[in-house]
């Protein structure tokens, strides 16, 4: 019994037996190294670890990585929030009645619904205040440690209600 890793996705397979594993496709018992597999590098029929040179394109797209999906996960959080108070249809039917309370010049119906549109605004700006501040990150820490806090902008929720800006 053997460990073998695939040297394209550098997938470790532990204890197995070693005539069912292609060596086109498979490192049969390598050194496996001590670092990230990010680092690890195919070298013929074995397993190194990246030179520092080599390292350091390894560490900015990585870097790269993290950011894009942290930024994912702070727009996630975002919609999240935004979708537990509004559904989708409500929002666009409420951009409808904005668009036409704008064009029949109704001023009650357009500062009522303004109050909506200023509120997701507001959202907007604080999750693009986080993905700034990531998008700046130097280390992947500075990246993690990125967060999105949403409780004060939740708490100014307009409560704006389709139906009535409908019937004003």
């Amino acid at each position: 019994m053997s460990t073998v890793v695939n040297k394209v996705t550098l997938e470790v397979r532990e204890s197995v037996n070693e005539p069912d594993y292609d060596t086109s496709l498979w490192l049969i018992a390598p050194t496996i190294p001590n670092a990230p597999k990010r680092y690890w590098v195919v070298e013929g029929d074995d397993l190194r670890e990246a030179t520092e040179e080599e390292k350091v394109p390894i560490d900015i797209e990585y870097l790269a990585q993290q950011k894009e999906l942290r930024i994912g996960v702070l727009r996630e959080q975002y919609n999240e929030a935004l979708e537990s108070r509004y559904e989708t249809r409500t929002l666009l039917y409420a951009n409808y009645l904005l668009t036409k309370a704008m064009a029949s010049m109704d001023d009650d119906v357009v500062e009522y619904l303004s109050e909506l549109a200023q509120w997701i605004e507001d959202g907007d700006v604080l999750v693009e205040t986080a993905e700034s501040i990531v998008s700046a990150s130097q280390t992947v820490e500075d990246v993690q440690a990125v967060t999105l806090t949403l409780t004060s902008w939740l708490e100014a929720d307009p409560k704006v209600s389709t139906r009535i800006a409908r019937n004003m």
